[in-house]
């Protein structure tokens, strides 16, 4: 089987996905309720959380504290879609999208200043490109006028900073899971 084909499923769904989203904002919503599209994407969420139980059982064996950071964890990424949703009812899917590619760089420096994660020259030269690309994509250019479409930009910029905050918290809540461990197994030895 060709796996470039394979490859491909994925951001072909994700492509649907973004321009079922932009079809279901722009013809079923009324005055940009955006808020209704996040609470059906909720509800969808609690049907799927028995499979998931199913699936993977020991998915509620977490401290507290863990517990209280993933809730939290997963507000920001409500809050990351509802500023996804409202840039994507100011402008195209097309012109959307690819602003979430600034959230590895987003990753990048929040690993730098919080993990101390160590940031190669390639991964630097492919930040500095991806920075490029959407400081172009930015502007409208019309005959004669160039207008830097300052909201849009704004608010997919918040949302994919706080995809990238999600991100880092994941990786600092597996740090202190694997802190914890090695901690009690050096007490029990």
């Amino acid at each position: 089987m060709n796996w470039f084909l394979i490859a491909l499923i994925g951001p072909i769904l994700y492509a649907c996905a973004n321009h079922t989203d932009k079809y279901l904002i722009s013809n079923y919503l009324e005055n940009g309720e955006v808020g209704a599209l996040i609470i059906f994407a909720s509800i969808f969420s609690l049907i799927a959380l028995p499979i998931v139980i199913f699936i993977h059982p020991s998915i509620f064996s977490v401290s507290f504290l863990q517990g209280l950071v993933l809730a939290l964890n997963g507000m920001v990424v409500v809050l990351a879609v509802l500023l996804y949703f409202y840039a994507l009812q100011k402008d195209e899917a097309s012109f959307i999208i690819p602003f979430y590619q600034t959230i590895p760089i987003f990753a990048f420096a929040l690993s730098y200043f919080i993990l101390g994660e160590i940031i190669t020259p390639s991964q630097g030269l492919a930040s500095f490109i991806i920075i490029a690309g959407t400081v172009v994509l930015a502007f409208e250019l019309n005959p004669g006028k160039i207008r830097f479409k300052k909201e849009v930009v704004l608010l997919m910029l918040s949302a994919s900073l706080l995809y990238a905050v999600n991100t880092v918290v994941f990786l600092l809540n597996k740090c202190s899971q694997r802190i914890s461990r090695r901690l009690s197994i050096n007490r029990s030895l």
